[in-house]
């Protein structure tokens, strides 16, 4: 009995303890006080550029890297210009701080970045973003993206209750069920295509009311990512893992929860519909993360207007205006380590550059493989060096891309704002998991097996584009493919590539499948088309860094919500003065990679340790806001 009751008596001391720690994270009260982050480094003081400006003519996410260009003294460093390692060095340079941010490719902006071809512009990454609620858009505002900086569109019309998705299952991909904005939208439309269905609306009014509840657990997993010491911080996960998701929402197959409201086999299969959105089959994806896509959308979605490269500019330029620097085509051979400590990067070109903090934004396996020299790398626990082991690390699926130049307006081609998800032969008694393996087992080259597919048009998605390309329209069509089918030229280097005639064989194949796909949604297609091009999982390995053409980083399967991947998928490292950001340490998209920037700029400057989490000094908005930090930021036009 002794035993039992030592054992009560731990749980509800830890319980206690967790309890408490949750209050001061969510307290709005905070204490004011003047607060210096790190030694020789004030916050909240205007700093001079000690740099000539980047010229006005110089498009501002090309800033080629030059040493001349870099700032004589730096706060940090970040390696990586995705939308996560912009979104740390924009909040870092809010509060004073001069950061530089180095970037392997031509051009900012990681998934965001954009490129013309063909006539038009085509968007790399950034399809749609759900709508933005009033966290996020404070802490955009304190990035300097505010509303006066960056505007966004609604994606869809009055028409068609601003649909942003259309789910394409059963045979052929035949039976088409739409997601509108809203709620009493959304429920509304699946009881008008399943009229026969009994007790169908309490059970949608059930599967929404858990999606809503299964969202909330994110408001502790991630914050508890920023607090220090890391032993406490790795003690509350597990504790809030235990008690926190009774229900077992980060363990559960997204399908079998499902399963377990929703009785019509068919509508199974369309709620799942948008499993894309993370890359995790609903078999294998926790049902947490299906309700984060869930209700993500749910009040709709929106597209930034003048395209996904406006997220980016606006970042760069709240970086530069405290005297720092985003410098394109500079990749980064290492992260500088002395004495244990991170004091700076050295380029491939030998070129080095001194910060009391450095920051990767490339994702964990580049961070530790290629940022970290072996004797540093054998300075690191055995949770970092074996954490494929440990935490059943996988990385997540890969793309072809089909790029579509279009002649004929918005209007003119009848081109509507959703997108589809296509997932023909996907019916009652097919499943996902049994569809796609089929895909990727067949030898889609010379079958007619048709791929699963994405169909876009950002064309249709923001409200400059008729005035920025009149007469024109542009398409996207995505396919899931299996990596191993182009391995074999990933040695290769992208212009040897080009000249290789295998290589372009297999692209012509894939080509001539994902226009098919085009045109059986969208037969008034045909004969509109001005050029087209395709890109493959390999173009990702060129332009984004990935390893095996993995879209969204880091798988986000049930592993990512255990106490082993929370361990080291943090922004703290094992190495003083290092840190990490980017979806891999939150969560995918957009909107992850952006609240990971959120996340490792609270790391930080030190608003998770115990000193804050003790003065309720822990919200790093709240507390900016008080001090007039917060405010319309100064970006213009260059």
């Amino acid at each position: 009995m002794g035993n039992v009751h030592g054992h009560a008596l731990l749980m509800a001391g830890l319980t206690a303890l967790l309890v408490t720690t949750m209050w001061f994270l969510s307290a709005k009260r905070r204490a004011l006080r003047t607060y210096r982050y790190r030694d020789g480094f004030a916050a909240f003081e205007d700093t001079k550029a000690t740099t000539t400006p980047r010229p006005t003519r110089m498009p501002v996410i090309q800033d080629r890297y030059l040493k001349s260009k870099v700032p004589s003294t730096l706060d940090a460093i970040v390696v990586g210009s995705g939308i996560g390692g912009l979104g740390v060095a924009a909040i870092l340079a809010r509060m004073g701080w001069r950061v530089l941010v180095l970037e392997q490719h031509d051009r900012a902006g990681g998934a965001t970045h954009t490129f013309e071809d063909m006539g038009v512009e085509f968007d790399t990454g950034t399809h749609y973003i759900g709508s933005i609620d009033p966290q996020c858009r404070e802490y955009m505002e304190l990035m300097g993206i505010g509303d006066d900086v960056l505007q966004w569109d609604p994606i869809g019309a009055h028409e068609d209750g601003f649909a942003y998705d259309k789910v394409a299952v059963g045979e052929n991909g035949s039976f088409q069920v739409a997601f509108p904005a809203g709620r009493d939208r959304f429920i509304a439309e699946l009881l008008r295509k399943f009229p026969d269905e009994p007790n169908l609306k309490e059970q949608l009014e059930a599967y929404v009311d858990l999606c809503e509840r299964a969202t909330k657990l994110s408001q502790w997993f991630y914050t508890l990512k920023v607090v220090e010491p890391q032993w406490l911080g790795s003690l509350l996960i597990r504790i809030a893992l235990f008690f926190g998701d009774r229900h077992g929402f980060m363990r559960r197959n997204t399908t079998d929860v499902i399963d377990s409201i929703i009785s019509n086999k068919l509508l199974q299969r369309v709620l799942c519909g948008q499993w894309g959105d993370h890359g995790v089959l609903p078999d294998s994806a926790p049902f947490y993360m299906h309700s984060q896509i869930v209700m993500h959308y749910m009040n709709g979605a929106v597209f930034p207007r003048g395209g996904s490269a406006k997220i980016a500019e606006g970042l760069v330029r709240s970086i530069e205006q405290s005297g720092g620097r985003v410098l394109v085509k500079a990749s980064v051979a290492q992260v500088l380590v002395e004495g244990g400590k991170a004091v700076g990067i050295q380029l491939e070109n030998g070129d080095t550059f001194h910060a009391p903090v450095v920051v990767s934004n490339i994702g964990f396996f580049n961070t530790r493989d290629k940022l970290l020299d072996s004797s540093t790398l054998a300075t690191l626990p055995p949770n970092w060096r074996q954490f494929e082991v440990v935490a059943n690390a996988q990385r997540s699926v890969t793309m072809c891309f089909l790029f579509v130049s279009l002649e004929g307006t918005v209007s003119e081609l009848e081109l509507p704002a959703y997108n589809v998800w296509s997932w023909p032969d996907v019916t009652a008694s097919t499943t996902y998991t049994e569809r796609f393996q089929e895909v990727l087992q067949k030898d889609l080259h010379a079958s007619t097996s048709r791929p699963v597919t994405f169909i876009a048009f950002p064309c249709a998605k923001e409200s400059t584009w008729h005035t920025r390309y009149p007469g024109k329209s542009n398409a996207l069509v995505l396919a899931m493919v299996n990596f191993e089918d182009f391995a074999p030229w990933a040695h290769m280097k992208s212009a040897d590539r080009d000249k290789d005639v295998a290589y372009q064989a297999i692209k012509a194949q894939w080509k001539t499948k994902l226009e098919k796909e085009l045109y059986a949604y969208y037969p008034q297609l045909q004969g509109k088309v001005k050029a087209m091009d395709v890109g493959t999982p390999l173009s990702y390995n060129t332009y984004l860094n990935a390893d095996k053409g993995e879209v969204f980083g880091l798988e986000m399967g049930k592993w990512r919500f255990t106490p082993a991947a929370f361990d080291v998928l943090r922004p703290s490292t094992p190495i003083p003065g290092f840190y990490q950001t980017g979806q891999d340490i939150v969560a995918i998209g957009i909107m992850g990679a952006l609240m990971s920037g959120v996340v490792t700029a609270h790391n930080i400057l030190q608003f998770g340790q115990l000193p804050s989490l003790a003065s309720g000094h822990f919200d790093l908005y709240d507390d900016c806001k008080q001090k007039g930090v917060v405010r319309p930021s100064k970006a213009t036009m260059a």
